[in-house]
């Protein structure tokens, strides 16, 4: 563990950082003795997102069939009448 003081903190910030950043954890002192630490931020666990299977889902409602622009058309004129 490296020790540093207040004045050296305020001076080499930017390669206390560094350190700290690269895992190490720095002490420091005020005055002889010791007032903080500065230890690396935990870096959070990837999680894995279980995504589902859209593919199967819709074969699973829909079987294999296949809707054409006209079908589609079809369906949006039947909900336009169903609003008005």
């Amino acid at each position: 563990m490296k020790t540093i003081t207040m004045r050296e903190l305020l001076h080499h910030s930017a390669d206390v950082l560094r350190v700290v950043e690269r895992g190490g954890t720095v002490r420091l002192t005020k005055r002889g003795r010791p007032v903080a630490r500065l230890i690396p931020e935990p870096q959070p666990v990837p999680r894995k997102v279980e995504w589902p299977d859209i593919v199967a889902r819709t074969k699973s409602y829909c079987g294999d069939a296949v809707l054409t622009d006209e079908d589609m058309k079809r369906m949006k004129d039947e909900e336009e009448r169903d609003f008005s």
